[in-house]
């Protein structure tokens, strides 16, 4: 709901420009959810969640989903710790008594097992290639469907055209 956020995060991006997007969608008949990554001191204010909700509520109605989801560090961000446990919940809280009715907090850990995230730099080779194949989970416990980035990936290489067919 911050310029500034966005401005430090997502440059060109600015919130009126985004929540307009949404809105917009919302009165074209598109199913709008709207998703909420907490990232540790730059969006973890409950104050700011209670906002978004209160947005949520009076845009898109009491019943429009709300996925609240946790960041880990990674890429540019790499610096800034895993969202804690509580954010995630402080928002949840702000977004019940904001109204809304369908609020779904992902208190992810990376792998359907993993006792903790494990960082990007586990699953990836620096070579092009390997970056766009299927990552294994390291650890044993998982199946072939057991992490959701290999789940992601699966469906994104289902849908992505060959080149050169």
């Amino acid at each position: 709901m911050r310029d500034d956020f966005y401005k430090d995060i997502c440059r060109p991006a600015r919130v009126k420009h985004i929540l307009h997007a949404i809105k917009k969608a919302h009165e074209l008949g598109i199913h709008v959810e709207t998703r909420t990554n907490i990232i540790p001191g730059k969006n973890d204010d409950p104050n700011e969640h209670f906002k978004i909700a209160c947005w949520i509520r009076d845009n898109l109605g009491e019943e429009s989903p709300w996925h609240i989801t946790r960041f880990f560090p990674a890429y540019k961000l790499s610096d800034i710790p895993a969202t804690p446990e509580s954010s995630l919940f402080e928002a949840s809280a702000m977004a019940e008594r904001a109204g809304l009715k369908n609020i779904y907090v992902y208190n992810d850990k990376g792998c359907d097992c993993a006792k903790e995230n494990r960082p990007i730099e586990s699953y990836l080779n620096v070579n092009d290639k390997d970056f766009h194949q299927i990552k294994k989970c390291p650890a044993s416990c998982c199946g072939d469907e057991g992490v959701l980035l290999k789940k992601y990936e699966n469906n994104l290489n289902q849908l992505t055209p060959k080149v050169g067919n």
